[in-house]
């Protein structure tokens, strides 16, 4: 019933092994941005983290209380965050290189509190479905053409490696 698995030299089966949780836990936290701040979720924030690379983040997190939803896309302006019922959420938007964004929350005005170098953050947002409108007063962080690489060993000098035979 735990035998190993085919070919496995580790003698057992793990069946909780988390191969993909550093991952998973580092994009949902530090990409789409959504970490707890207090045990269950009760309060969160949302501090998604984007580049001229990557201009929209989505994403569903399981908690206690319910699920947390968030979507951001600034190139549209656009933003949906789903609050579940007992918990708040802080707010951080990126501000894309844009010191003076306009930020409406279920079509009423919202003013940042305070800025970082790099978020505006707003007033805690309670339960419920909320829709936000950003207005960034240029482009975002326009995309930028890729950087051409140069190595010290060009592609072409590289051959098989006979000495080592792989080893």
């Amino acid at each position: 019933e735990n035998d190993a698995p085919v070919n496995n030299q580790c003698g057992y089966t793990s069946l909780t092994h988390p191969w993909s949780a550093g991952v998973a836990k580092w994009l949902t936290e530090e990409v789409l941005g959504v970490k707890p701040e207090t045990p269950g979720f009760g309060t969160f924030s949302v501090t998604p983290h984007l580049t001229s690379g990557l201009s929209r983040v989505s994403g569903d997190v399981p908690t206690p209380k319910g699920i947390i939803s968030f979507s951001l896309d600034v190139r549209e302006g656009t933003s949906c965050l789903v609050v579940p019922d007992g918990t708040r959420a802080s707010l951080s938007l990126p501000l894309m290189g844009c010191r003076d964004l306009k930020v409406t929350l279920d079509g009423k005005p919202l003013v940042a509190e305070a800025f970082t170098p790099t978020h505006a953050r707003f007033p805690e947002i309670g339960p419920g479905s909320h829709s936000l409108v950003i207005d960034y007063p240029s482009e975002p962080l326009s995309a930028k053409a890729d950087e051409a690489f140069e190595y010290a060993i060009p592609a072409s000098a590289v051959s098989e490696d006979s000495l080592t035979g792989g080893d």
